[in-house]
């Protein structure tokens, strides 16, 4: 079995995701998580309180995605000026005990998601 390591780490000022022009989510309490997959490093992914996600653009999807270390992801697509764009979120609602931090909180797609930091 290949190991798999996650490493949790508080990210410092206001983030906020957006995608054409629409705030998705502003925070100042979001997560790092950093994995290695065996000898590879994958690119970090941010998580934000789901409280801090504009609901409004929300639409719950039936996706569901397992990841070995964090669990069962569940999927959120976002309808923008009538157009639906699929999974573009997920949430783990029941994370591993290895990155049991990330519970109440979801990431998004990185390049399709834009994130700024202050």
């Amino acid at each position: 079995m290949v190991d798999h390591f996650a490493e949790l780490t508080p990210a410092t000022g206001q983030i906020t995701f957006w995608i054409q022009d629409i705030v998705v989510a502003r925070t100042t309490r979001a997560i790092c998580l950093s994995e290695t997959v065996g000898d590879r490093l994958l690119p970090p992914i941010m998580y934000f309180p789901i409280e801090d996600l504009n609901g409004k653009l929300l639409k719950a999807s039936q996706t569901t995605t397992t990841c070995p270390l964090k669990g069962v992801a569940h999927y959120w697509s976002i309808k923008l000026n009538g157009e639906l764009m699929e999974d573009l979120i997920w949430h783990y609602p029941n994370p591993s005990k290895e990155v049991e931090a990330i519970h109440g909180f979801a990431a998004c797609i990185p390049g399709v998601i834009n994130m700024e930091c202050d």
